[in-house]
């Protein structure tokens, strides 16, 4: 049996540690401290899986069947593997100021704000062509919307767009796509568009075309490219769904995997040597179908988004773009990774400093971190009940066909607070009383333990999002046969 604080081996018949001075925990049954904390993990690992299921069901999911490290020693959550942020002993000092000086409630919310900056950024798309050539549905589409949803564009073949219209975002409203009426209309001729138009406000303009880009398309790309060179200028072709339902109406045979890849490839030949033709050296086309953009270059389009806009805005761009590939997918449990080491530094700072024996400020911020990595890799409930009404599925069969446990552990405080005790490994030492040297130990220990469950948990959300993907895709392939 060795230490938990210092890893010294003892002794059975001590009853102190000669490294640290710890007091050691005899068991009866004579199992450590570590293995009992491990059966009892497996246990409640146990009960999570059978309450993630609705009643009826007549087994549980069997945990080691998924991919996720839940089960895996705490050992593995050392303190190498995410990037530390020590608490400074002038940090301490700032914090027992604001304590002092303004009370609790203002040092949650300071703390709050040191990790919440990704939502104070300004993402501003800007989105023009002729009428009939889909904005409205790219602009849904941008922000996770259909027609008929709240706050969605009005689609229509007519020119809807009289004015330049905002349309922030439903849930991240720093980001706002902006629908531009289009060149030569009778109240935005050439002559008066700039006049109405500053696109230096915009970080993208998307230039949409249904077929080939017209003169007045022409025209504005080469004043924006002459008079702005940095402008971030995308050609964007949709209805690319009604080329291949077009094709398929002419032909006998369905069209193979081979033929419309040459059929994308034509498209984009014909559209570059369109622009090409029109005085356009260098232009970026991305060829899409908003209606469904899990196909096409709807994704590339995404991508060249998040890679093109300013550092500063990078992880806000990435949280408040869907999960449709796994290259977004990727992009977003990076940036969820990078937050761990301040949401977990943030927790245990809450714990030191609260006063009241019935709070649970750590608690209650590494649970709605952990529910944000839910929401973001598209596993929370409101996600899973659209896909689970698109392929007529039952939610609690859709849980179980993925392996769902994340819902259960985040169903409600007690239910994540039994999650985190699993985790509790830390022991009281006589080191901890010491001034100042006690008071970062047990800091360091705590965001270490929170560090760990939100890596657990980001684990499992990340490997049921894998199985929802595999599951959407056999769907999707079953559905079109």
């Amino acid at each position: 049996m060795y230490c938990e604080c210092c890893g010294t081996k003892q002794e059975v018949t001590w009853n102190f540690c000669k490294g640290c001075g710890t007091k050691i925990e005899k068991q009866s049954d004579g199992f450590c401290d570590g293995r009992r904390k491990e059966s009892a993990k497996a246990e409640l690992f146990s009960q999570f899986a059978a309450a993630s299921l609705y009643e009826g069901e007549e087994e549980p999911i069997d945990l080691h069947d998924s991919n996720d490290e839940v089960g895996h020693e705490l050992a593995e959550f050392g303190s190498d593997w995410y990037e530390e942020l020590p608490i400074s002993e002038a940090e301490m000092t700032e914090y027992e100021r604001i304590l002092t000086e303004s009370g609790y409630t203002e040092l949650i919310k300071k703390l709050d704000e040191s990790n919440s900056e990704w939502r104070h950024s300004s993402i501003n798309i800007a989105i023009t062509g002729e009428a009939g050539t889909g904005k409205s549905t790219l602009i849904n589409s941008l922000r996770g919307l259909k027609a008929d949803d709240a706050g969605a564009a009005k689609t229509g073949c007519t020119e809807t767009t009289t004015e330049v219209t905002c349309y922030p975002h439903p849930e991240y409203n720093y980001l706002k796509v902006w629908d531009l009426p289009g060149v030569g209309t009778p109240k935005f001729t050439r002559e008066k568009y700039f006049q109405t138009v500053d696109f230096n406000e915009y970080d993208f303009l998307l230039l949409v075309s249904s077929s080939r880009f017209k003169e007045n398309d022409m025209w504005l790309a080469k004043t924006i490219i002459e008079c702005r060179p940095s402008a971030k200028l995308f050609f964007i072709r949709t209805k690319l769904d009604n080329d291949f339902e077009n094709l398929k109406q002419e032909r006998r045979k369905p069209l193979n995997a081979g033929e419309r890849t040459m059929i994308v490839k034509k498209i984009r030949e014909d559209i570059l040597e369109n622009l090409r033709n029109g005085g356009i050296k260098e232009p970026n086309v991305f060829l899409i179908n908003s209606h469904k953009p899990e196909t096409f270059e709807f994704n590339k389009l995404n991508m060249i988004l998040i890679e093109t806009v300013s550092d500063l805005k990078r992880d806000a761009m990435v949280l408040c773009l869907a999960s449709h590939s796994e290259d977004i997918l990727s992009k977003k449990v990076d940036v969820l990774s990078k937050r761990i080491s301040i949401t977990s530094k943030n927790a245990a700072v809450s714990a030191a400093y609260s006063r009241e024996h019935n709070e649970k400020p750590a608690l209650t911020i590494i649970m709605n971190e952990a529910r944000l990595y839910a929401k973001q890799l598209g596993i929370n409930t409101e996600s899973l009940n659209l896909v689970a009404k698109k392929f007529r599925k039952d939610i609690s069969e859709l849980k179980q066909t993925i392996h769902m446990h994340s819902s259960a552990i985040l169903a409600s405080e007690k239910s994540f607070a039994q999650y985190y005790e699993t985790f509790n490994k830390y022991r009281f030492s006589f080191v901890d009383t010491l001034p100042m040297i006690g008071s970062q130990r047990k800091l360091r220990k705590f965001q270490h333990q929170c560090a760990a469950v939100l890596k657990s948990i980001l684990n499992m959300c990340k490997s049921e999002n894998k199985n929802l993907q595999t599951q959407i895709a056999l769907w999707t392939y079953t559905d079109s046969e």
